[in-house]
């Protein structure tokens, strides 16, 4: 049994977390280096030959080639490789006025950062696929559910709507909580400040943070409560995924009939979503897949929040350990986001089985009722009771809504004491699906008029979201840049 604990603490799961955050923390060392000789702490010569190692030391971070030292943990490492090419004197400077703590955890909110706005970049693209399919289908007349029965009919162009503002709803929790972290940590040292004149603000300015966090102790108590925090967004966007597969999973099916997935996301004979024994099938593996990434989500969370959940103020250890959460949750997220919009722009809805289904399911009886009762003026809860009864004695007879008669209306009313005369002109308007969507004219609804608002709307709203995210993602990368060319200048 090995009783190595400096190998059980810098492990190779841990390396590989590690390996992923080597660039950033070259990045962040390379602004601290900038900060110490601006304020004299280093002398500018010093300063050079460090950043001139940091340079060549972050190449090889970002080829992935970093590697612990044995008997080194990553910070060591990367002080050990900079001192194997400066020296003692210069490259022992490096570390003046920080720790580990703070060190380790700027270059965390620098990796996270990075890998986020790829996932938010991709989820702006998502909304807007679904706003596009909602134009597309706006007309597309489908069944909607209530307790997974058919209840009234909708449009394609609706479900897809719903799907765009949950997305959309998604996209500006992790905004939200991107400003809310979106602060430097770097200068809190252990978790209780230094001597030394940092110039924090500069650091900030150079990392391309909004803000620096102002008590030491909270920027290192803080660690992992932002990754928390994207998780929990995160655990939104799996969830409303989740939704989104499982609806086309049933949409998918033979009994439905309602979609086919394009041959991209489910091929016939496909060596992965096609059967191993019956050449027929064409499985949806990749909404199944979507379906229950949700778990893993919530248990990154989950996972997080239990590691954060007893830790007393200050630097502890076992922060590190959400680490691997927020790292996995974005990497996994980030590539299902993709594959969801492939599926959205590619699966075909099946118009005409979609009406047979309004139709045969008697998905037209509250429209009307609702109809009827505008029209005579009758309470609505009354003439739910008419038309409700009428309909139950249609299905007893196998017998569609529309089938109903302005005799079988007037029985029903009588038995109320109600004498009400319709007209089967009348019975055809109200068990129309087309003309039923025409006349929801309220916010929200599927006229043609509150559609094409709703859709402009979303348009505008949608190329907002992802011009922040393009925006944001080019800031950082010039932040990142700035400090490439004062390293080499």
């Amino acid at each position: 049994m090995s009783t190595d604990t400096d190998a059980w603490i810098a492990s190779a799961e841990a390396e590989g977390f590690d390996r992923i955050l080597a660039e950033y923390d070259c990045l962040a060392t390379q602004a601290h280096v900038l900060m110490l000789a601006r304020q004299q702490i280093m002398s500018e010569a010093d300063a050079r030959a460090a950043l001139a190692a940091l340079v060549e030391i972050e190449a090889i971070c970002v080829a992935g080639e970093f590697r612990y030292e044995p008997g080194y943990g990553a910070q060591l490492t990367l002080e050990k490789m900079i001192v194997d090419r400066v020296g003692d004197h210069i490259g022992y400077q490096v570390h003046t006025g920080r720790s580990r703590n703070d060190q380790v955890l700027t270059a965390q909110k620098l990796a996270v950062r990075a890998r986020l706005l790829v996932v938010m970049e991709r989820l702006a693209g998502l909304v807007g696929a679904f706003v596009a399919r909602a134009a597309a289908d706006r007309d597309t007349v489908m069944p909607g559910y209530t307790h997974m029965q058919p209840a009234r009919p909708t449009t394609v162009g609706q479900w897809c709507g719903a799907y765009a503002d949950m997305f959309a709803r998604d996209f500006d929790r992790l905004r939200d909580a991107y400003a809310r972290h979106d602060s430097n940590p770097l200068g809190a040292a252990e978790s209780h400040g230094t001597t030394w004149p940092l110039d924090r603000d500069y650091t900030r300015e150079l990392l391309g943070f909004a803000t620096t966090v102002e008590i030491p102790l909270d920027a290192i108590s803080s660690r992992g409560e932002s990754d928390a925090d994207f998780l929990s967004g995160l655990a939104f966007l799996a969830l409303h995924l989740s939704k989104f597969a499982q609806d086309l999973l049933l949409f998918n099916t033979w009994e439905y009939g309602y979609a086919v997935l394009g041959t991209g996301q489910a091929a016939r004979m496909g060596r992965l979503t096609g059967s191993s024994i019956m050449p027929q099938k064409r499985n949806p593996d990749v909404l199944e897949l979507l379906r229950g990434q949700a778990s893993e989500i919530y248990s990154y969370l989950l996972h997080a929040l239990e590691v954060l959940k007893a830790l007393p103020s200050g630097y502890n250890r076992d922060s590190r350990d959400t680490k691997a959460p927020i790292l996995r949750g974005l990497a996994s997220l980030s590539a299902s986001l993709t594959q969801a919009e492939l599926v959205i722009d590619g699966v075909q809805f099946n118009a005409e089985a979609m009406l047979e289904a309004v139709r045969a399911n008697h998905c037209m009886a509250t429209d009307l009722a609702e109809y009827l009762a505008q029209t005579h003026r009758v309470p609505f809860r009354e003439m739910h009771g008419i038309v409700g009864r009428a309909v139950k004695a249609a299905i007893e007879a196998d017998r569609r809504v529309e089938s109903l008669t302005p005799e079988e209306i007037a029985e029903q009313a009588a038995v109320i004491g109600l004498e009400l005369t319709v007209s089967a002109e009348e019975i055809a308007a109200g068990t129309d699906p087309r003309a039923a969507l025409a006349r929801r004219g309220n916010i929200g609804g599927t006229t043609p008029e509150r559609m094409e608002a709703w859709l402009a709307d979303r348009r505008e709203r949608a190329g907002e979201r992802a011009a922040w995210a393009r925006a944001e993602t080019e800031r950082v990368q010039a932040a990142r840049a700035r400090i490439r060319a004062l390293a080499e200048g």
